[in-house]
């Protein structure tokens, strides 16, 4: 295994060995991480501007680095009002390919991220772009401040948080930790997830179990509401447990909230067009 250092101010594409861990960080355009069948790490930039993109391979660890630009004054041109494209001048358009165990983090301040196949663990996250996450397995660490992610098709456990971007999951997911202040929280669980721990200020929160799981509820709300199936609960001054459905198997999930809505649900009955959640991780 070779270190070394790059440093790319024109579209060009480098074929990397011996990655084992990827750290990509960019500002703003567009990031892509995707999972090819080759043993080396593709790295293909296709526009840059602003900034030279740098990289560094040491002990496995494979950085790419467009950003310059401070994420802290991005974030506050954007609570300012005074956000515009022209004030940030690290732009890049950059698809990295990499075997599908390549431990990943990737971000984008205010532009696109798409994180797609890899299995093992992914942290990804943005400020104010969009972020994707699909066909993923291990452990899932999202973040976002005020942009929309999405997860589709993920095995494994899931962590979330957002300020005010709404984050939509669904998949194989387990052991969901996932909170907001002001964003929507959608999450379409295809198994039984053991625990999932979700907690909102006034953002609306939306989790669907599969038809066959029952659900032991602990919920407390200031001026919010609680709905699990047909109950409903409004302004809880202190906690409540409720349970529906069967004993086995049975998903346990917790949530705090100030002033938002909190939705519990069993999905319908499977119908022979759809695929059973036990067939979710097959």
């Amino acid at each position: 295994m070779n270190d070394g250092e790059w440093t790319i101010e024109t579209p060009q594409t480098i074929d990397i060995d011996g990655v084992l861990e990827l750290g990509a960080e960019c500002t703003a355009g567009r990031l892509d991480v995707l999972v090819h069948e080759e043993e080396f790490t593709r790295i293909e930039v296709s526009e840059v501007s602003g900034s030279p993109i740098r990289i560094e391979l040491v002990d496995g660890r494979l950085a790419l680095k467009h950003r310059t630009t401070a994420r802290g004054f991005i974030e506050r041109l954007l609570d300012s009002g005074n956000f515009s494209w022209s004030k940030v001048k690290d732009r890049c358009v950059v698809t990295i390919m990499v075997p599908a165990s390549v431990k990943t983090s990737a971000s984008n301040v205010v532009g696109d991220c798409l994180v797609a196949g890899i299995h093992a663990d992914v942290h990804a996250g943005t400020v104010a772009g969009s972020l994707l996450v699909d066909g993923t397995t291990g452990a899932l660490d999202i973040e976002t401040v005020s942009g929309e992610a999405i997860v589709r098709n993920h095995t494994g456990t899931l962590s979330s948080g957002s300020v005010s971007g709404d984050v939509t999951a669904s998949g194989a997911l387990r052991e969901v930790t996932a909170s907001t202040v002001t964003g929507e929280l959608a999450l379409d669980l295809l198994v039984d997830p053991g625990t999932v721990r979700v907690d909102t200020v006034s953002g609306g929160i939306r989790v669907r179990l599969p038809h066959a799981v029952g659900v032991d509820l602990e919920a407390q709300t200031v001026t919010g509401s609680i709905h699990l199936n047909e109950q409903s609960f409004q302004g809880l001054a202190k906690k409540v447990h409720i349970s529906d459905g069967p004993s086995t198997p049975r998903a346990s999930v917790r949530t705090e909230g100030v002033s938002g809505r909190v939705a519990v649900f069993n999905a319908p009955p499977t119908s022979p067009t759809q695929v059973a959640p036990e067939e979710a991780t097959r």
